[in-house]
């Protein structure tokens, strides 16, 4: 699954090779080169989600990397040793981490968690969006944000637009 960031395109899974098991292959735009993931610090369960989803991802290279599912883990740089918890923030399963910029993130997740970070702390609008199903899906582009889920049987579209 490909995870693609400005200039970097990484490919997450299981790769084999004659010297060794590595957990992704880089793309730095002009070569690629198989990498290790250091997981010090995840949950076991969660080591599975970002393995096998790329939606659970989201980073600017080079300068913030978030893994959401079981918490909401990040790390400034792949290349530090451990991922850091973010246990204060939700309580809730995350299925989606999307951002602008690494002051301007969203998370949604169970029981109508939609989650912003502004570059100091997070707000949470599960409030404002009373719904006890759970938002999956995530888009952010400029000042606007579009959370998918359900709520019971019922498809849920919720829109939020920044105001200036």
């Amino acid at each position: 699954m490909a995870i693609i960031g400005e200039n970097d395109i990484w490919a997450v899974g299981d790769i084999c090779t004659e010297n060794g098991r590595y957990n992704a292959a880089h793309w730095d735009g002009k070569k690629w080169e198989l990498k290790k993931i250091d997981w010090d610090g995840f949950v076991p369960a969660l080591t599975c989600v970002f393995a096998f989803s790329s939606d659970d991802v989201w980073f600017k290279a080079g300068r913030r990397y978030y893994v959401s599912g079981d918490g909401i883990y990040k790390k400034r740089l792949l290349s530090d040793p451990l991922w850091q918890e973010l246990s204060d923030i939700t309580e809730f399963y995350t299925y989606r981490i999307r951002g602008n910029e690494i002051n301007d993130i969203f998370v949604v997740g169970a029981y109508g968690k939609i989650l912003k970070f502004n570059g100091l702390s997070w707000k949470n609008y599960r409030r404002q969006t009373a719904i006890s199903g759970s938002y999956t899906p995530v888009a952010v582009q400029g000042n606007l944000v579009v959370p998918c889920g359900y709520h019971g049987r019922v498809a849920v579209i919720a829109m939020g637009r920044r105001s200036n």
